[in-house]
């Protein structure tokens, strides 16, 4: 019978050429698997802003149809801008004693004499400072054109372009709530994808509008507004935007 140290003894090991091998494999997979963590933590990044967006916009419309009334909405005005902006109150509208995170909400009254309103929510979280503020900005000097540029994925939106003094509201990713543009049902939606200019490039297509209209975007700027420091393109705060139709 063989003893232990005759048996350890006729243990096979590792040849040089097979760790070579090894160390081969691994200097190809590794950088391989630290790509896929990358993208991984990205995607969950971006599935966690959507889940909280989502989750702030719902508790926004909760607190609106709580503590406003019919009459905190004036009836829909004969000329644009037809929406109105809703204010809560800071303590309110900011999510869970956040500096960063929040709700903005516009409404309008859809019938006449009637309590029957649209109203628009649109979370965000702050892209700068926890001082910055984020503001609904009405724009109405807006004019919806269909996409000409040489990019060819484009072609078939819409594009927003706006007078050079409104070129610093356009922010890519801000939603863009038409509030009168020919052709339009006010409350259509769209997001910024790109800014070219005083052009923004739209995620869709509207109804090409004839001469200016009127549009809502969410803008995050310094507390000087309405001329914040803040280079024009600066990425949009928004998350999500749920649009409802409710009685108050």
């Amino acid at each position: 019978m063989a003893t232990a140290i005759q048996q350890r003894g006729k243990a096979a090991g590792f040849s040089l050429i097979e760790i070579l091998i090894a160390i081969g494999i691994l200097g190809v997979c590794l950088p391989m698997a630290a790509a896929l963590f990358a993208t991984a933590i990205k995607e969950n990044e971006g599935s966690y802003e959507n889940s909280m967006g989502s989750l702030i916009c719902d508790n926004g419309l909760a607190i609106i149809k709580t503590k406003l009334k019919a009459s905190d909405i004036p009836s829909t005005p004969v000329a644009p801008p037809f929406f109105t902006p809703l204010s809560v109150g800071a303590t309110y509208s900011m999510y869970a004693s956040t500096k960063d995170k929040g709700f903005l909400a516009m409404g309008l009254q859809i019938t006449p004499n009637d309590n029957d309103y649209g109203i628009i929510v649109i979370s965000y979280t702050k892209k700068g400072d926890d001082t910055d503020i984020v503001t609904l900005q009405h724009i109405s000097t807006a004019k919806i054109d269909a996409y000409v540029g040489s990019t060819t994925s484009y072609k078939g939106y819409s594009t927003l372009s706006v007078d050079p003094a409104d070129q610093k509201y356009l922010q890519v990713g801000s939603p863009v709530v038409l509030d009168y543009v020919a052709g339009n049902q006010p409350g259509l939606t769209a997001t910024i994808i790109r800014i070219e200019g005083t052009t923004a490039v739209l995620d869709h297509k509207f109804v090409e509008g004839t001469g200016t209209g009127h549009v809502w975007v969410v803008y995050e700027g310094t507390p000087d507004l309405p001329n914040p420091p803040k280079p024009i393109g600066l990425e949009s705060p928004a998350l999500s935007i749920i649009s409802v139709r409710t009685s108050l």
